[in-house]
């Protein structure tokens, strides 16, 4: 969203977004800017006028519930300055108490959707009504489909490559290194730069929310990585025994795998397409890269 107008057309308010998803970074409303502060999860935590003075403070319980207050502490049954993005950086509705995640309306003070799962149990979650697995400190879902691994952790510092989108099969993924400060040389983590950050003395430093942090889901006796992710990413998750780079395509939806550690008969390193055409086929066998698919 972009601007709000009234039932006349008439400019209510205009807004700036930065390179992230749902990450509001200004918002003009009658003649006034404000500026959005926010936490490791993308959760707004206050907004600052021009001048620098905070007017609004917001504070939440682990399933989003807000609360609201002005400069002086008093609490507010709503933003006061017409604020309407809250928890992750969602809409959040004060009439009727619900945030908006695009695919369905999410209900913090049950913790849960108030609407089945549209991809039903392509969310790799029984419950579809349930909001991240039930993980809301370590996932966020802002398309109301499917967990995904929140952006929080530390400061890294990558190199100059910029950002491309997960290649097409048959070329060569990108796999930038990513080193915590100070420990240049040792690959860490995962090997994807969602947000392009400033050169500083021939690196980029990525903050917090500039890295993809893997996270693991322990089911049914293995190890389960997401098969949605950020759309036309590639991220890295650690293995039992080994590693797994996985690409994800327009739609979000994975593509392809690169499994390190392990053969299946199809060598070390190998690869996993994916097929979203035939159901509980999915991911397909493991086969031997083909020339120039791996570095």
């Amino acid at each position: 969203m972009l601007a709000e107008t009234d039932a006349t057309g008439t400019l209510q308010a205009q807004y700036v977004y930065g390179a992230g998803l749902d990450e509001p970074l200004r918002m003009v409303r009658g003649g006034v800017t404000s500026y959005y502060h926010a936490d490791g999860l993308g959760s707004v935590v206050g907004l600052s006028q021009s001048a620098g003075a905070l007017v609004e403070r917001y504070a939440y319980d682990v399933y989003g519930t807000p609360r609201i207050t002005n400069a002086g502490g008093t609490v507010l049954t709503q933003s006061a300055i017409g604020n309407r993005f809250l928890f992750t950086g969602r809409e959040w509705d004060a009439a009727p108490e619900l945030y908006h995640y695009r695919a369905r309306y999410y209900e913090p003070w049950i913790g849960r959707f108030y609407q089945r799962d549209p991809i039903g149990l392509d969310s790799e979650d029984i419950n579809l009504y349930a909001y991240v697995f039930n993980n809301p400190i370590n996932g966020v879902d802002p398309f109301g489909l499917s967990f995904i691994p929140s952006l929080q952790g530390p400061p890294f510092v990558i190199d100059l490559q910029p950002e491309r989108p997960a290649p097409p099969l048959g070329d060569p993924i990108p796999q930038p290194s990513l080193v915590p400060p100070g420990d240049a040389g040792q690959l860490v983590g995962p090997t994807i730069l969602t947000t392009p950050a400033t050169p500083i003395g021939g690196s980029r430093q990525c903050a917090s929310q500039g890295v993809e942090r893997a996270s693991q889901e322990k089911g049914k006796g293995r190890d389960r990585t997401p098969s949605k992710g950020r759309p036309g990413s590639s991220r890295e998750f650690p293995k039992e025994g080994g590693r797994q780079i996985r690409d994800y395509g327009p739609d979000g939806r994975a593509i392809r795998d690169i499994d390190y550690g392990h053969s299946h008969g199809a060598g070390d390193p190998h690869v996993h397409d994916w097929n979203w055409g035939k159901p509980g086929q999915e991911r397909g066998r493991g086969r031997p890269p083909r020339p120039g698919e791996i570095p």
